[in-house]
């Protein structure tokens, strides 16, 4: 159980120090912007861009990224994905600005995966913070996915044992090259929350009968999040973002004081109040929960990926437009 904020952290936590704030942060020695990836980068669809190609960014994001690189701060992810969908998404983003296929050359900081159970960096290699229990019964319940899937007629998906599609929804087992440490997924047919917010009662179906299979392995180490985008996720418990970052903060990794997050969601709650009471800075994009605007430093009037470079714009305005200047160059924008 987290203890109690004292009153002098919950003061820090609703301060806003605003664009010139998050400034002061990311021009120290050593600082970092970490992001999110879905819905505050990554956006739910593709997007048509100038050279003829769809990506599910738009140009606008990734001239902020190289904005924040160019700016001499780290630029860092902090995601429930796995680094087999991490690593291709970033190596195609860092391919595209600075024409280097190694995505550690723009994403040159900490790169959390796995909610927290596994991180990435250029200097420090993998290191893995999920408990040897969590890594052993992520087996388990993998191997009880691939045995209670039943094959549909539609085409690439299958029905889980013990639900009704009609009621629920159809799901799919991610391709085995999408190899998770301590995690799993599932994903699951049906839109983005955002786009039909009824869809969540369909999800709770699949989750509450992940949650019985837990039960019934014996398995206490892990438990589910649905992210409400049509992908149900086993993690484990007591392993999270913001966890993961103040044990590394610990062993000097990082400065919590020096880092700044841009985020939108329930999960990234955590680690927002924990940079916060840091010294750390917060970004909430448009589309994020109530509570993240509440304490963010900086809330983006524009959702997603639109609403980050709208905020690097603010923090760093001769950088972006240098930045811009890189694209217009490529004929990426």
């Amino acid at each position: 159980m987290e203890k109690d904020l004292s009153a002098r952290e919950q003061a820090v936590l609703f301060q806003k120090k605003g664009v010139l704030g998050l400034r002061d942060i990311l021009t120290k020695t050593n600082s970092m912007l970490i992001t999110d990836l879905d819905d505050t980068v990554k956006e739910a669809k593709k997007h048509l861009w100038a050279d003829g190609k769809e990506r599910k960014l738009f140009p606008e994001t990734v001239i902020a990224m190289l904005a924040i690189h160019n700016s001499g701060a780290k630029l860092g992810i902090a995601t429930e994905q796995a680094f087999s969908q991490i690593e291709p998404f970033i190596s195609d983003i860092s391919q595209l600005v600075i024409g280097s296929k190694d995505p550690y050359e723009l994403f040159n900081g900490l790169i959390v995966g796995e909610g927290g159970s596994v991180v990435n960096s250029k200097e420090r290699g993998q290191v893995i913070l999920a408990p040897k229990r969590a890594i052993e019964d992520r087996e388990k319940i993998v191997n009880w996915l691939w045995e209670n899937v039943i094959p549909s007629k539609i085409e690439g998906w299958s029905i889980l044992n013990g639900t009704n599609p009609d009621q629920a929804t159809y799901v799919q087992l991610p391709p085995k090259e999408d190899v998770c440490i301590a995690t799993a997924s599932l994903w699951e047919m049906g839109p983005h929350i955002s786009e039909k917010p009824e869809y969540i009662d369909r999800y709770k179906f699949i989750e509450a009968t992940i949650r019985q299979a837990l039960t019934s392995l014996g398995i206490k180490s892990l438990t589910t999040f649905e992210a409400g985008n049509g992908t149900l996720r086993i993690v484990p418990k007591y392993v999270n973002k913001a966890h993961s970052l103040e044990l590394l903060s610990a062993y000097g990794v990082l400065e919590l004081t020096n880092t700044v997050y841009s985020c939108d969601g329930p999960n990234d709650i955590k680690l927002a109040e924990k940079l916060k009471t840091k010294g750390g800075g917060v970004i909430a994009v448009a589309n994020a929960v109530p509570k993240l605007h509440e304490i963010s430093d900086y809330s983006a009037t524009l959702p997603a990926g639109k609403g980050f470079a709208e905020a690097i714009f603010q923090i760093f305005p001769l950088e972006y437009l240098e930045a811009q200047k890189v694209l217009k160059k490529y004929k990426l924008v």
